[in-house]
């Protein structure tokens, strides 16, 4: 998971191709791919972060604030 607060994204990195399953739900939660970045990544708001968690179990909040 990358925060980029320079270009306005959230980034989530995969090693590889995420299986259909795993990309209908990213695209369920407003992620799209960029193959630029090699990434799927939405803009960042308040609901980017809790679909971040919905997507990969990790709370970015706690760890900002932490």
């Amino acid at each position: 998971i990358e925060v980029s607060y320079t270009e306005n994204r959230i980034r989530l990195l995969y090693d590889d191709k995420p299986s259909a399953d795993t990309i209908a739900e990213l695209k369920r939660y407003g992620f799209k791919g960029s193959p630029s970045n090699s990434a799927w990544q939405r803009m960042i708001t308040n609901d980017s972060f809790w679909a971040v968690e919905h997507v990969t179990g990790i709370d970015l909040r706690k760890k900002e604030t932490a």
